[in-house]
């Protein structure tokens, strides 16, 4: 059994704004091919649009909403180490 990856995306980098990005990164999630998805930026507009998608009736199962400058440098270091 293979783990999941995980895909770090920074919402705030769009030209529309991070609803956006938030929710072609949800529109792209597919149970063929399972990852977790980590959406980095201003938490409330974030939950904002995860809440407009979960009344749209696509299941939001799960929510980080911040992350230390500590913590994200180890996710990307771990990350970076786990392909080699």
């Amino acid at each position: 059994m293979s783990k999941v990856q995980t895909i770090a995306l920074d919402v705030m980098g769009g030209d529309h704004g991070p609803g956006v990005v938030v929710r072609g990164a949800v529109a792209a999630l597919s149970a063929a091919l399972p990852y977790d998805l980590a959406l980095y930026g201003d938490a409330s507009a974030i939950n904002a649009t995860l809440a407009e998608i979960e009344q749209s009736g696509f299941p939001v199962l799960d929510e980080r909403l911040s992350l230390t400058p500590l913590r994200k440098l180890w996710i990307a270091w771990r990350s970076a180490r786990l392909l080699r």
